[in-house]
């Protein structure tokens, strides 16, 4: 209250200082002078206002930030190299207690020896103490599943800085874990990507025309709408709704049971109709390996239960 009345009696002042100049011989020049001096204050605050909304426009120009619901892989400074032997080798021996390893184990199971992998790659983000030859309880909709791990995959996340036919795909350097699992009713696919885990036990082997025909069109849709676009589509009976796309490219694969080679490298598609999931995934250049599409449900981590190593 206080600050308000010393500035209005300031303000009074000077009103009163001007009126009685513009009586003087010079009252209208000083008068016309500082009215130049104000509106050039005041083009310059306008300039000054209009600057952010400038630059935000300018901003929005370039590519798209990611929106705050959908989950982007972090680029890596520079793609990550996987200098992978030919041949790995697979009848390893831990040195203290002759327990049998994985040429990526860095810590044997048995005797709790730390030990220098033969292949020293990163660990997944997630399941990464999950080994060929533990067994597992995994909890689905329908009960428990109890499996035994046959074989295990290390996919590669590839991401492209911006869209194109011409920008080269490269490593985020995350790796992410599947496992091919052994057991009853059937064997399974046991599959983490990202912040998402799946059991898949149901499989179809599909071809390019089928793909191009069934999925092709609604996975561009939804690649076009920055995957944010709400995509279904009818298949087998169903309605699905288009969950994610993306590539990855296999990086490791040990023990058996696998559908998929390393150097693999494949677009995938996970769809959702209900409790049932669904993924495709469509091989390309790299190693050989068949087109799949994938049926099963999402699960939580805390589902998977772990259990011994044979």
């Amino acid at each position: 209250m206080i600050a308000y009345l010393i500035g209005s009696f300031i303000l009074g002042v000077v009103a009163i200082v001007f009126l009685l100049l513009y009586l003087t011989p010079i009252g209208p020049f000083i008068w016309a002078v500082t009215g130049l001096g104000l509106m050039i204050w005041g083009i310059l605050e306008i300039q000054e206002a209009l600057q952010p909304a400038r630059t935000m426009a300018a901003a929005g120009a370039g590519p798209r930030a990611p929106s705050p619901g959908s989950v982007q892989p972090v680029a890596a400074t520079r793609p990550f190299q996987f200098n992978l032997p030919e041949e790995i080798p697979t009848d390893l021996k831990c040195p203290s207690c002759g327990a049998s390893i994985g040429p990526t184990t860095r810590r044997c199971d048995y005797c709790g020896s730390i030990l220098q992998p033969a292949i020293d790659l990163p660990d997944p983000v997630h399941l990464s103490d999950l080994r060929v030859g533990q067994s597992l309880r995994i909890l689905v909709p329908a009960g428990d599943r109890v499996y035994r791990v046959q074989g295990r995959a290390l996919l590669g996340e590839l991401w492209q800085a911006t869209r194109g036919a011409n920008i080269p795909w490269t490593f985020t350097g995350n790796l992410y874990a599947g496992f091919a699992l052994q057991g009853t009713p059937n064997n399974a696919y046991l599959l983490n990507w990202q912040d998402r885990f799946y059991l898949f036990d149901r499989f179809q082997m599909v071809n390019d025309q089928h793909i191009q025909r069934y999925f092709l069109p609604y996975a561009r849709a939804f690649g076009q709408s920055d995957q944010m676009g709400r995509v279904e589509f009818e298949y087998q009976g169903q309605r699905w709704r288009v969950v994610d796309i993306g590539r990855m490219q296999v990086i490791f694969t040990e023990g058996e049971g696998l559908h998929l080679q390393r150097g693999a490298e494949a677009r995938f598609l996970y769809a959702q109709s209900g409790l049932t999931h669904l993924l495709l995934e469509d091989y390309r250049a790299g190693g050989a390996a068949q087109d799949m599409l994938w049926f099963g449900y999402q699960i939580q981590k805390q589902d998977i239960r772990y259990g011994s190593v044979r």
